[in-house]
């Protein structure tokens, strides 16, 4: 039955196995890192990495498991299916081991099918070649191979999603669309911001569509009954067990409450009004500056003329900085004292928005969301690679990260390119990755380079067809369909 198998399916057998051996000699070579340069309390069994709120996926899947409820609206149950099972058989850590090893098998799987995507879209075998090796050779999705969060998962599930999706306008099979609306709703489950993917792949689909209204409607209802039943069970379940109507999650506050502060939010809409880095573990940034514990704040400040108006200058910062630390350093305070300092910086954060926004229309509205459209887009450092730092890097870990943010940032440029010539000559799929960088970068504001990591995929296809597509300018050569 296997050989049989692998007679009929040798093509995809055969490169998935590819994938594997490629991933998996990256894969080794971040577990060793991760062991020599990653807190041993956050490693389990050398491949599962916990890092921020790794907890909070798990817990309500053990609780669920151990006969106690799912307990919480605040993560979408998407790793239930995976996690569940494994941790019941296994137990914790060899369940949450397991997991890193399915993942990681899911994510060599999908890089077969994001290039047999590529190729069904351009009909090219080099397309095909240079997207396959692109990505399964990029460390910018498989790090996250490693790590007990959302983005491994949710990414390669949106893969398989589009594979199926592409799929069928070529076969024209409404199985396609019913699996690739699967496919796209585990991954909301696990990541419910791929949730506007969802109207982006519609959007494609009615453009694409050439059989008239009513064969669109009965497409987009075979995509998204999938979603429709998944979610309305979801919400039933969050209405019956805490009576309110919650059909993803709950709101920022309620769950992320403790770890990110009304004042903490407060300052970061500051910064994100200057169009600054909120992440306060980047060096060097108006984030590290108010919320790190380091000295010299005085002295030493990221903040230039163009940051202050009229409303508040640097004093004013400064002031901010002292009172937010005085209400999180663990020195013991009234309650109501810590609540009215809170209270009035809120208040005064608010006053220095408005005053920015007033004063500077144009960074607020626009100047700014180019810097965060750049910072997102073309990252000046690669984030999460386990390395140590910079000045105690051996030389192959300098060479790989320059070479990776080098990579990134080739990719990110060519496929943005090759998604617009797309656009032009009517191949709407490229739609999807710029959705995600403008709704991340240019409405929301909030850049974190894992942000990225949805659309990178995409953005492979696009720079291959981009590579191909100046390379067969200078050569004169048209593309070789793939038998």
């Amino acid at each position: 039955m296997l050989a049989k198998f692998y007679r009929e399916h040798s093509f995809a057998c055969r490169w998935i196995l590819i994938a594997i051996s490629v991933k998996l000699m990256l894969f080794a070579l971040f577990a060793v890192n991760f062991i020599h340069n990653w807190p041993h309390h956050l490693i389990t069994n050398s491949i599962f990495i916990a890092s921020g709120d790794t907890t909070g996926y798990y817990t309500p899947i053990e609780s669920f498991v151990n006969g106690t409820g799912y307990g919480s609206f605040c993560r979408m149950p998407g790793l239930l299916p995976i996690y569940g099972p494994l941790y019941f058989l296994f137990g914790n850590d060899w369940g949450k081991t397991l997991l890193i090893i399915v993942q990681f098998l899911v994510s060599a799987m999908s890089v077969y099918f994001l290039a047999k995507s590529a190729l069904l879209i351009f009909k090219s075998k080099p397309v095909f070649y240079v997207t396959f090796f692109l990505y399964a050779l990029s460390s910018f999705v498989s790090i996250w191979d490693h790590y007990g969060l959302s983005d491994s998962f949710s990414t390669s599930f949106l893969v398989f999603s589009f594979y199926f999706f592409v799929s069928y306008f070529t076969n024209a099979r409404p199985a396609s669309l019913v699996f690739s609306g699967i496919f796209i709703t585990w991954s909301v489950f696990i990541r419910p911001i791929n949730g506007m993917l969802i109207a982006c792949m519609l959007l494609i689909f009615l453009i694409q569509n050439k059989n008239g209204l009513k064969q669109f409607i009965k497409g987009a209802f075979l995509f998204t009954i999938p979603c429709i039943i998944a979610i309305s069970l979801w919400t039933l379940n969050n209405y019956t067990t805490y009576k309110r109507f919650i059909p993803l999650q709950g709101s920022f506050s309620e769950c992320y409450g403790q770890a990110l502060t009304e004042d903490h939010l407060a300052v970061r809409e500051l910064i994100i009004a200057w169009g600054g880095d909120f992440q306060e573990w980047s060096v060097n940034t108006e984030a590290e500056w108010f919320f790190s514990k380091k000295g010299n704040y005085r002295t030493k400040n990221p903040f230039s003329g163009k940051t202050f108006t009229s409303g508040y200058n640097l004093d004013s910062l400064i002031w901010l900085k002292m009172n937010y630390d005085s209400i999180h350093t663990g020195i013991e305070m009234d309650q109501n004292k810590k609540n009215e300092i809170k209270n009035r910086m809120i208040a005064s954060t608010g006053r220095f928005v408005d005053s920015y926004r007033t004063e500077r229309p144009f960074s607020f509205y626009f100047f700014n969301r180019l810097k965060f459209l750049k910072r997102f887009v073309f990252p000046a450092q690669l984030d999460d690679l386990p390395f140590p730092a910079f000045s105690k890097m051996q030389l192959y870990h300098k060479v790989i990260k320059i070479g990776y943010l080098a990579l990134l940032n080739f990719v990110s440029l060519a496929g943005i390119l090759g998604i617009f010539v797309s656009l032009f000559r009517k191949n709407f799929y490229g739609i999807i990755p710029l959705a995600i960088i403008i709704f991340v970068a240019v409405i929301l504001g909030f850049v974190e380079q894992r942000y990225l990591v949805p659309a990178y995929p995409f953005l492979c296809i696009y720079c291959a067809f981009f590579i191909l597509l100046v390379t067969n300018k200078f050569s004169r050569r048209k593309t070789l369909p793939l038998q």
